[in-house]
């Protein structure tokens, strides 16, 4: 099985304050991963994620 994330759950993903809503999302991820599933997203997410975190530094 592959999953495909977007930016709003990599977002999530890379919050560094890992309480309430980003802690649950890393747990499903794990949990995933755990399974064998792969987990993938495109280089736009990527971009839009990474640009999103340079802006608000």
């Amino acid at each position: 099985m592959i999953v495909f994330i977007d930016s709003g759950v990599l977002g999530i993903l890379t919050n560094p304050n890992k309480l309430g809503e980003a802690y649950d999302c890393e747990q499903w991820l794990y949990t995933l991963l755990s399974h064998g599933v792969h987990v993938c997203s495109s280089d736009i997410c990527d971009f839009e994620v990474r640009r999103s975190l340079v802006l608000a530094s």
